[in-house]
């Protein structure tokens, strides 16, 4: 895949925009007519333009406030206002808060403990093309806790049609769910108010199981952002841990990992199963 398409997808493009607004408040400090006054604005559109564009679900009242302090710091660079420090501070206290708001999903949560066996539930990425001598990542697990690993991905499936198979897993105590879902439905045009529902739906039933349930979080185009917020809300409401998006546009990046810019090659699944093995603990 495209490295800038990984760039938007994964959200690394948001800490871009951050850094960015960031360079345009430290240049703005004490800036004249000079070179770093054209540095500061020119900086603050291309930051705020970078986090528009990650599809970053920021609360409503902080991406207000961005757009606020950012217009703010626009015109005191314009017109020389005389508490121009004043302006840059609370601008780089915004950018802060939007950074602090973002982190934590970021950050790999603790290994879930497997005392049973693995359950996936997901879609062609995780089922595989069925290219000659392909060897879908579900398959290298299994290799390595043989009996342990069952994957019920379906080619082609949407959140809304998973449901119907999940429904039918027998979970016992000690099993944990894998969820790799939700590329067909944004692939399919699906609406993100329609997404969310089916999704809250679906993790609603697996709440029901009363297992661990881990999910990937979807690498996005711009302007999408109401699906990452559906699944990071709902997995708040479910306990459901998310494994963050950076780590499946990880997979899909460098040379050779899809065979047709987003099904996995064999190098892919081995990329996508070092992924779920960090995030599991095997007794």
């Amino acid at each position: 895949m495209h490295p800038l398409l990984i760039y938007i997808g994964s959200g690394w493009i948001f800490w871009g925009g951050v850094i960015t607004l960031l360079v345009s408040c430290l240049s703005g400090i004490g800036a004249g007519k000079g070179w770093r006054l054209h540095l500061a604005q020119t900086a603050a559109v291309l930051g705020i333009l970078q986090i528009a564009l990650s599809s970053t679900p920021v609360p409503g009242w902080l991406w207000w406030l961005l757009l606020l302090a950012t217009a703010g710091t626009m015109a005191a660079l314009q017109f020389r206002y005389g508490k121009r420090r004043i302006v840059q501070g609370v601008f780089g206290a915004v950018i802060l808060a939007a950074a602090v708001f973002e982190l934590p999903y970021w950050l790999d949560g603790e290994p879930v403990a497997v005392r049973g066996r693995v359950r996936i539930l997901a879609d062609s990425i995780s089922s595989g093309i069925g290219f000659a001598g392909e060897r879908v990542w579900s398959v290298l697990l299994d290799e390595e806790h043989p009996g342990r690993i069952e994957n019920r991905a379906v080619p082609g499936s949407r959140v809304s049609t998973s449901r119907r198979t999940l429904e039918q897993f027998r979970f016992c105590p000690g099993d944990v769910l894998v969820i790799e879902l939700g590329g067909n439905d944004l692939l399919g045009g699906v609406p993100g108010a329609e997404f969310r529902r089916k999704l809250d739906g679906l993790l609603g039933v697996a709440a029901s199981f009363d297992v661990p349930v881990l999910m990937f979080e979807l690498p996005l185009p711009p302007f999408r952002s109401s699906y990452l917020r559906a699944q990071r809300e709902l997995a708040a409401k479910y306990g459901v841990t998310l494994i963050p998006r950076r780590r499946f546009a990880a997979v899909l990046s460098g040379g050779g990992s899809t065979v047709d810019g987003l099904h996995l090659s064999n190098y892919g699944h081995g990329k996508m199963a070092a992924v779920v093995r960090r995030c599991l603990l095997f007794d």
